[in-house]
């Protein structure tokens, strides 16, 4: 699957933070349930980056998301 269509499809789904010790264990539960399980990036820092398809900077975002229709008003 192209990692738009991971990213902003349908499709309900979670975003899971795991540390990289543990990813084998939860990749072994996600094959155990014939559950998919995809590494969008990584988390830490001033910014989100998700491999490479975008890097946006985490105060622009929460100033978005908690006043982006009080702006718009």
């Amino acid at each position: 699957m192209s990692p738009d269509k991971i990213l902003f499809s349908e499709t309900g789904g979670f975003v899971l933070e795991v540390l990289p010790k543990n990813i084998d264990v939860i990749k072994s539960i996600f094959s155990n349930y014939s559950l998919d399980i995809f590494d969008i990036g990584s988390t830490g820092g001033e910014s989100i980056e998700i491999n490479g398809i975008t890097d946006i900077y985490v105060n622009e975002t929460k100033k978005a998301w908690t006043n982006g229709l009080r702006e718009k008003l």
